[in-house]
């Protein structure tokens, strides 16, 4: 699949009412036989309580959650539950017969009063150890991102083409302090070119935004899916909330 097609469709979804002249301006367009767009939910509440409710479109692949907060005096660490909803977006049918389709992965990770504690004190129902009672397990801080994938279903080996990376984090309690914040994003594994195996990645630094959206470089390639295929985002976040500093990364990876 060509990076083309990704940006094609990208655009498509941009404006939909110019396909026509996208397709036109395009060098691969004699071989495009229909192009199909879906209506995207950007709404970021509604997608969490789509993502909570476990509603997701079918895809061809699954995401492979996982977050952390790591509190960096103790070295004790904190798992909270993800959360993840997919979008189909879009596809390109051609002549040919095969199809590129883009799809959209929305995840979510929150971290509560309780999961932050428990890096202070371990936690436990007794024996000692601080209470779980009294404290708020609702979230304190939520970290998100959204994934903009290419999946291409030729005779060959499926293959997938990042295109776009987009997220933030959300400070759902006032007495937490966001610091320095990376966000780590790549598509490594075989090439859909010639196979061999490459590593495409970079760091993108927000500043003190709380958002970022980055698209890929355009020459980025597709990577084959397998057990080789990375294809996702890490971000990372530096919390405090009175002396105590937190290390707060969560990775939204995508494959077969």
């Amino acid at each position: 699949m060509k990076k083309s097609m990704g940006l094609l469709l990208s655009v498509v979804l941009l404006f939909s009412f110019s396909t026509s002249v996208a397709l036109a301006k395009s060098k691969d367009s004699e071989k495009v036989k229909k192009v199909t767009v879906f209506n995207e939910i950007k709404d970021i509440d509604l997608l969490y309580d789509r993502a909570v409710k476990g509603i997701s479109e079918e895809g061809p692949g699954k995401s492979k959650l996982s977050g952390l907060v790591k509190n960096n005096d103790t070295n004790l660490t904190a798992e909270a539950t993800v959360y993840s909803t997919t979008q189909k977006l879009g596809q390109v049918e051609y002549e040919n017969g095969s199809t590129d389709t883009l799809y959209s992965t929305t995840s979510f990770y929150d971290v509560s009063e309780l999961d932050f504690n428990s890096t202070i004190t371990p936690l436990s129902s007794g024996n000692g150890n601080k209470y779980k009672e009294g404290l708020d397990s609702t979230a304190g801080v939520r970290a998100y991102s959204t994934l903009y994938y290419t999946w291409n279903d030729d005779e060959g080996p499926m293959t997938i083409d990042l295109t776009s990376v987009v997220g933030g984090w959300m400070k759902l309690d006032s007495q937490y302090t966001f610091g320095t914040r990376t966000v780590n994003y790549g598509a490594s594994g075989p090439s859909a070119v010639n196979g061999a195996l490459i590593n495409q990645s970079s760091t993108y630094n927000p500043g003190t935004s709380t958002t970022f959206n980055i698209p890929t470089p355009s020459s980025w390639v597709a990577i084959v899916i397998g057990e080789y295929a990375v294809v996702g985002a890490t971000q990372i976040l530096s919390i405090t909330r009175g002396g105590t500093t937190w290390s707060f990364s969560f990775s939204n990876i995508y494959g077969e």
